[in-house]
């Protein structure tokens, strides 16, 4: 009989095999990319099932182990069924609450899961509603410090971390840890993930002090328990010097980035997306020490990677075009970069709407070749909708904030309006006294 082919893309997932077939679906490996990256399993509900077996599954089949960053022990499902999404929303905590009462643990895991089916079908504020519940309904059974209720927060927190709200992210995740350090063992593999997620939230508000050593204890108890050569280990090496690069920490960063990079390319091959993810971070640190035609060649690279392992409008391909037309316009090669930049806002928007940090990272790109190009006004416009996107969903203190300012003024004092672009220039200075942060950069 001839293998039937499964599809290539399931949402925001890229199939990567089947795993096998029952009465109520398919199972599929998957991977996703973006906000965060994991492996994950999704089952895919027959068309015609009735809401009551979608429950069914939800209750029994659908256990969403963590909803953090990492590969290992990630479960997920999927649902897709053809009646409405209230009504089965309604039907499910119905008819779960009536079959197991209002104080079973098990309320709680249906509520959790049925959370995470609507967050992965974009309904956020169905999924909110849903995990508050669980959060409540297991520390008032469980008790506040189970490792249940640390799992649910983790997943509120990464809930609020995709729409937006990292605010709001934060103590989520500082609870999740604290609860795991307090109950599990400390080279436990979920609390690394969780420290490595945070580590990255924190890195994103501009905390780098505090993330560093959580990136780094994360990397040695991943280290300790998975093997100094697991493709894990080498995500949070690849974190960590990314933000070190950021610091303009090069000696540190450079080590970190090339060692995770070979560790990938001899664990997964020359032609997967996370090798991909490691040539773009290569090609940032490159670009930034002064090595532009191995910047662009990583970059080339990685784009190629992308392109054919995860199509041309992924959001990852986007990431590599726009460091790819930073990297043509530092070289002056304006005309080629123009294109590459253009498609990257457009992936972007495509992707994720008008509000994103990848929106505002393939303006900034813009407005540095509108700033090499004379278009003076272009680029202001492009880099305060780009900063007015960067302080909306990561905060005042973040470097790409920072930097947007820095630009704007150069672009000013070139258009003569030195008044204007000292004004830029001392927001930096006033953000940081503010948050208590200092003068350093």
């Amino acid at each position: 009989m001839a293998s039937r082919e499964g599809p290539r893309r399931i949402g925001r997932y890229r199939v990567l095999q089947e795993l096998g077939e029952g009465g109520m679906g398919e199972v599929y490996e998957a991977e996703q990319r973006e906000p965060v990256r994991r492996r994950v399993a999704l089952k895919l509900i027959k068309p015609g099932m009735d809401s009551r077996q979608v429950v069914a599954v939800g209750a029994a089949a659908l256990v969403i182990l963590t909803l953090g960053l990492g590969v290992a022990g990630t479960a997920v499902a999927l649902v897709r069924a053809v009646r409405a999404e209230e009504q089965a929303r309604q039907e499910a905590e119905r008819a779960n609450r009536e079959a197991l009462g209002e104080e079973d643990p098990e309320v709680a895991s249906s509520l959790n899961n049925l959370a995470g089916v609507l967050y992965y079908m974009g309904d956020y504020e169905a999924a909110r509603a849903f995990f508050e519940q669980s959060l409540e309904l297991r520390e008032r059974v469980l008790g506040p410090d189970d490792p249940e209720v640390a799992k649910t927060a983790q997943n509120l927190a990464l809930l609020s971390w995709q729409t937006g709200h990292l605010d709001r992210a934060a103590p989520l995740y500082r609870r999740a840890i604290d609860i795991m350090e307090r109950t599990l063992d400390p080279e436990a593999p979920e609390l690394a993930t969780a420290l490595n997620n945070y580590a990255i939230l924190l890195w994103q508000l501009g905390d780098l002090d505090t993330a560093r050593p959580l990136y780094e204890r994360a990397l040695a108890i991943r280290r300790s328990v998975l093997g100094a050569e697991h493709p894990d280990v080498a995500q949070t090496m690849h974190n960590l010097g990314l933000m070190l690069l950021e610091d303009e920490d090069y000696e540190a960063a450079r080590p970190l980035l090339e060692r995770a990079q070979a560790l990938r390319e001899k664990r997964l091959g020359p032609d997967h997306p996370d090798v991909a993810q490691g040539l773009i971070g290569l090609g940032q640190l490159y670009r930034q020490v002064g090595e532009p035609e191995a910047a662009r060649a990583s970059l080339e690279r990685a784009l190629s990677i992308l392109e054919s392992t995860l199509g041309p409008e992924h959001p990852n391909v986007g990431i590599a075009l726009v460091n790819l037309g930073e990297v043509l316009v530092a070289a002056g090669d304006y005309e080629a970069a123009k294109p590459v930049l253009e498609r990257s806002l457009a992936i972007a928007e495509a992707n994720f709407g008008p509000v994103h940090v990848n929106v505002a990272g393939a303006l900034l790109g813009i407005a540095k070749l509108e700033r090499e190009t004379g278009e003076y006004q272009a680029a202001l416009a492009s880099l305060e909708r780009g900063r007015t996107i960067y302080e909306e969903t990561l905060g005042p203190a973040n470097a790409s904030v920072l930097e947007s300012l820095r630009l704007s003024a150069e672009v000013l004092r070139a258009m003569s309006r030195d008044g204007e672009a000292e004004r830029l220039e001392a927001r930096p200075r006033s953000i940081r006294a503010e948050l208590g942060m200092g003068s350093s950069g």
